[in-house]
């Protein structure tokens, strides 16, 4: 029954208690959410041409130091499962 009153005393609490803090915590919460993304929104190196232009050159294949080559998203691709890199790709 204290629980019932508590809500009670709560739902007679006039507008004029309640919207300043409500409206205090909406502002906020909408700064922060500005703040946010002025902050942290920059854009990723993956975007810019650079960037672009290595990656095309590349064309799915990774280089990597001490192994063989290996294809890029092969499954995407549809390179078969037996293919490892294009140096496997003379003897499949």
């Amino acid at each position: 029954m204290a629980t019932l009153a508590k809500l009670h005393t709560f739902l007679e609490t006039p507008m004029a208690k309640i919207m300043p803090s409500f409206l205090a915590a909406t502002g906020f919460s909408f700064a922060a959410i500005y703040a946010n993304k002025a902050i942290f929104n920059v854009a990723p190196n993956s975007l810019s041409p650079d960037f672009v232009a290595a990656a095309a050159e590349k064309e799915g294949i990774a280089e990597r130091i001490s192994a063989p080559a290996v294809f890029l998203n092969p499954i995407r691709r549809g390179i078969n499962g037996g293919v490892r890199g294009p140096d496997d790709v003379a003897t499949a």
